[in-house]
């Protein structure tokens, strides 16, 4: 099924979760992002449950200090 990260198109197997999708990014970072499919944030505590659909839009959000 595809799905789309930030805008980039992407195959990923049926029925996966959205720690399945991270972990299929190569370049992706271990920590300090958040993710949000279809608008919603997920908690990371549900990223190994949460069950991506096909078409579903997620939204990788990197942390950054600054002001």
């Amino acid at each position: 099924m595809k799905v789309t990260v930030n805008d980039k198109t992407i195959e990923v197997a049926d029925g996966c979760t959205v720690k399945d999708v991270i972990e299929a990014i190569p370049q992706m970072p271990k920590a300090g992002f958040a993710v949000a499919v279809d608008s919603d944030v997920v908690p990371q505590s549900e990223w190994s449950t949460h069950k991506v659909s096909d078409g579903a839009q997620i939204t990788v959000i990197k942390a950054f200090y600054g002001g």
